[in-house]
């Protein structure tokens, strides 16, 4: 369920209405959304240190990094919200690779418990820093080149295009891998 679209579609949706509703919330007092900004930050810091593997995720308790991130989005533009910290150069990396650490973070994690049983404290940290590095290759060598191409860029047509066609070739060769090992 952590991949499949009808469990998170409510996510996207939500971030679909923040963007939609930008210049409605841009008129929040600014002393509100740095505090619902810094709110967030601690909700999102508070999942990352709290959820573990008997946390039902997705599910209900995906409402509070959810609405986190949220929060801090909305406090973008307050001058008394997180981006300060935020901005420092380590972080802005992170959210540069967060959508590759988000992609490889949980397969990485279920491959090495599978090869060792349930990984000790510094193997965790191990595949963390595995999964960052492997995160940003993929942003470098993937996706950035893939966002900023010329040819893709100038006409969306082809990006759909370009979009079915590596989905269909990803699907023939998963199905593929699935009948060989079956």
């Amino acid at each position: 369920g952590y991949f499949l679209p009808q469990t998170r579609v409510w996510e996207i949706l939500l971030g679909a209405a923040l963007a939609l509703g930008a210049t409605r919330l841009n008129r929040l007092p600014k002393v509100l959304s740095g505090i619902a900004g810094w709110g967030g930050l601690v909700a999102i810091g508070y999942a990352a240190v709290t959820f573990d593997e008997e946390t039902v995720f997705p599910g209900h308790l995906a409402l509070v990094p959810v609405l986190g991130a949220a929060a801090v989005i909305l406090a973008a533009d307050s001058p008394w919200g997180p981006h300060r910290v935020l901005r420092i150069a380590p972080l802005q990396y992170i959210g540069l690779w967060s959508f590759s650490i988000y992609l490889l973070h949980y397969p990485l994690i279920v491959l090495a418990e599978a090869q060792v049983g349930e990984l000790a404290a510094l193997s965790k940290v191990a595949v963390a820093a595995a999964c960052v590095a492997m995160a940003a290759i993929t942003y470098h060598v993937v996706e950035r080149p893939i966002r900023w191409n010329g040819w893709l860029s100038l006409r969306p047509r082809r990006t759909i295009v370009a979009g079915f066609a590596a989905l269909s070739l990803l699907l023939a060769v998963g199905t593929t891998v699935q009948a060989v090992r079956t």
